[in-house]
C-alpha cells in the first residue's frame, strides 16, 4: 500500500482501539503521549483522519501516532501500517520519462492546433466581415457571410471556455474558406 492508500484506509480510532485506547462518543480519549488523564484530553478527528492534544499539543495523522507511540521512524510506521516499498529500476524510469514526454508532446500538439483554430477563426471572421461589405445587402452571399461572422465571434469568444468542440469549428472555417475557392 502507499501512504495515500494508508491514509484513506486506515482510520484513526481502528487504530487507537488496537493500542487500548478507547475514544468515547465526542470523538475524545485519553492521551497515550503524555501521564494518565482523569479527563480525555486528546480530540479525534474522523472527517481529516487526525488527532490533538489539547494538554502536550500532541497532533497529526496514523502514521506521526504510530510513530510516537512507538517511538520509531517514519518508515518503521510505514511498514507496520501495511506499506510497502518498491524500489524502481532503470526500465520503469525509461518508462516513467517516456510518458512524461509523450503527455508534454500531447499537450504542445493541443496547443498548435488552438493557435491554429484561433488563426483560422480570425482569417474567417475577416473574410466573413468583407463579404458583408462587397456583396448586396441581402443577397444570399451577404445573408450567408452574415449569418457566418455571427457564429464565428460566437466560437472566438467561447473559445476560452472550452464550450465549443474545436474540430468542428475548424471543420467550419475551412468549409467557408472553401466555398468562396480561398486556399488555405
Amino acid at each position: 500500500m502507499t501512504k495515500e492508500e494508508i491514509l484513506t484506509t486506515v482510520r484513526i480510532k481502528d487504530l487507537l482501539s488496537e493500542y487500548g485506547i478507547k475514544v468515547n462518543r465526542q470523538d475524545m480519549c485519553s492521551c497515550p503521549f503524555h501521564g494518565k488523564d482523569k479527563n480525555p484530553s486528546m480530540k479525534i478527528y474522523p472527517r481529516t483522519n487526525t488527532y490533538y492534544c489539547f494538554t502536550c499539543n500532541a497532533n497529526g495523522d496514523v502514521f506521526s501516532l504510530v510513530q510516537n507511540i512507538e517511538k520509531c521512524s517514519f518508515k518503521d510506521a510505514f511498514l507496520k501500517l501495511g506499506g510497502t516499498y518498491s524500489k524502481t529500476s532503470s526500465e520503469s524510469r525509461e518508462l516513467a520519462k517516456k510518458n512524461r514526454e509523450a503527455i508534454k508532446a500531447e499537450r504542445e500538439r493541443e496547443e498548435k492546433f488552438e493557435r491554429d483554430l484561433k488563426w483560422e477563426l480570425c482569417r474567417a471572421i475577416t473574410i466573413a466581415r468583407l463579404g458583408t461589405k462587397i456583396f448586396d445587402p441581402y443577397s444570399e452571399d451577404w445573408i450567408f457571410c452574415t449569418n457566418s461572422l455571427t457564429t464565428f465571434i460566437h466560437y472566438l469568444e467561447e473559445f476560452g471556455e472550452g464550450g465549443i468542440n474545436k474540430i468542428d469549428v475548424y471543420r467550419k472555417c475551412k468549409g467557408f474558406r472553401q466555398f468562396y475557392g480561398l486556399k488555405s
